[in-house]
């Protein structure tokens, strides 16, 4: 569910579907869960769940927060700035429904880092965001 959002909100942003480029296999976007396949060009992104919150209400389940880490890929410094600056964009803040789902809230948590991946051979930053959905 946490992935559908995530996909949904930042494919339907053309500035960030166009900085990030088309995936030739899908047509859809380079953002995948976990990993990219295998020959996947840069630049592309990958998201990862790092947990799930389900609260309680007094009628039972309340709203569900995943905490999600969005990783982006890239040959340049400045590619991944700007992919960065752009996700953030087009999820901090969001609300709507996505998919069926009523999505209370999306929060950009400052922090992550970026760096080198040496598997990918490519420059790489990381970001979390929290996604709180109402079930139902």
């Amino acid at each position: 569910m946490h992935g559908t959002i995530l996909y949904s909100i930042l494919s339907g942003n053309s500035a960030y579907a166009d900085a990030l480029g088309e995936d030739p296999q899908t047509g859809g976007i380079k953002l995948f869960p976990k990993i990219a396949r295998q020959g996947t060009t840069l630049p592309y992104a990958t998201y990862t769940l790092i947990s799930t919150v389900p609260e309680q209400d007094k009628d039972g389940l309340g709203l569900i927060t995943y905490r999600v880490q969005l990783d982006h890929f890239s040959n340049t410094h400045s590619q991944l700035e700007t992919l960065h600056s752009l996700a953030v964009s087009a999820l901090n803040r969001f609300r709507g429904v996505v998919a069926g789902n009523k999505v209370n809230s999306v929060r950009w948590e400052p922090g992550g880092g970026d760096g080198f991946d040496d598997g990918s051979e490519s420059r790489r930053s990381m970001s979390e965001f929290s996604i709180k959905i109402q079930p139902g």
